[in-house]
């Protein structure tokens, strides 16, 4: 995909560059060339393409994901869990969770990611950083999302919180990372 953008991109210019030229031509020589506008549009229309392709992918991936958010924030909801979505706007640090989640006394940081999506070296620290200071830091994916119901609802027993800890350490697998084969890295 990357060798296809560079080409639409050089296309682009290249016809970007015909146009300018034919509309030079009407400045200066009163000559119009119209065939030199219709080449160079035809010459920019695969870069409009592609990148137009590229953007709904993107969007697509990005609905994805906050169709998937809305479905961990029903159920935190409905489990009364108190949460907050963080964004990264220029005010917020970068790389911090999606969500940052308060069940029965226990600190949850989850990073959604869609079926593609890998966490950013940031968002990994950050959630280490949630780990080391005793907190539960995930990445969490849409096919783990039973995984997670069960982890939110073991915390809601009433259990002690070693158990838990002993419980989460043995039996929760959340995978961190993935590549673009969606194998755990």
């Amino acid at each position: 995909m990357r060798i296809l953008k560079v080409i639409c991109g050089i296309l682009f210019l290249v016809g970007g560059l015909m146009i300018v030229l034919a509309v030079g031509f009407v400045e200066g020589s009163g000559k119009f060339y119209g065939w030199q506008v219709l080449i160079g549009f035809i010459l920019m229309m695969p870069f409009v393409v592609v990148h137009d392709a590229d953007y709904f992918e993107r969007k697509e991936k990005t609905v994805r994901e906050k169709d998937f958010e809305k479905k961990v924030k029903a159920f935190l909801d409905a489990q009364k869990c108190w949460y907050v979505k963080t964004w990264s706007n220029g005010v917020q640090r970068e790389g911090i969770p999606d969500l940052l989640v308060c069940c029965n006394g226990f600190f949850l940081g989850v990073e959604l990611k869609n079926e593609t999506g890998n966490p950013s070296e940031l968002q990994t620290y950050n959630i280490r950083e949630i780990r080391n200071a005793a907190g539960i830091g995930i990445v969490l994916y849409p096919d783990q999302f039973p995984l997670f119901k069960q982890m939110v609802l073991e915390l809601q027993k009433d259990v002690d919180k070693d158990e838990f800890w002993y419980w989460y350490k043995n039996q929760v697998k959340f995978k961190e990372r993935r590549n673009a084969h969606g194998e755990s890295v």
